[in-house]
């Protein structure tokens, strides 16, 4: 347990040194590169390294206004879960867990999701208009 921490610490520190190194523009910040990094990153994190990745790359700039939802898929993968959206004119919402879906103990109750997430509003040409960081407790 201890080496996964250390490893997940590890990963932190060298995705927020290659934001640090790249942040000259807006237009390298997003690069394919750097989406790449957080990627793999934010994939083999724990729940609590996951929230810091996030908040490394919304400080950063990675994660901004005007982001593109093809480069949020690719930067959370299977974990980016987006709500139907009724009209090409209306926002699209999505949101990130950062741990997982613990299963319902029976066939007739909910799972539970909690802990720290990321919610994202899209306008409706599909860049990133809002976001915000928050822990849920149930």
């Amino acid at each position: 347990m201890k080496f996964l921490i250390r490893c997940c610490l590890g990963l932190l520190a060298a995705f927020v040194s290659a934001i640090s190194l790249n942040h000259a523009s807006a237009a390298e910040a997003t690069s394919t590169n750097m989406i790449a990094e957080f990627q793999h990153s934010f994939k083999i994190a724990t729940p609590k390294a996951r929230r810091d990745l996030v908040i490394a790359a919304i400080d950063s700039g990675l994660i901004k206004r005007g982001l593109s939802l093809a480069d949020v898929k690719l930067m959370f993968g299977q974990d980016f879960q987006v709500f139907r959206r009724e009209s090409q004119k209306d926002k699209l919402n999505a949101v990130i867990f950062f741990e997982p879906v613990k299963p319902a103990p029976n066939p007739m109750m909910s799972a539970l999701q909690q802990g720290w997430y990321i919610d994202l509003v899209f306008s409706s040409d599909d860049t990133l208009e809002h976001y915000s960081l928050s822990n849920l407790h149930k």
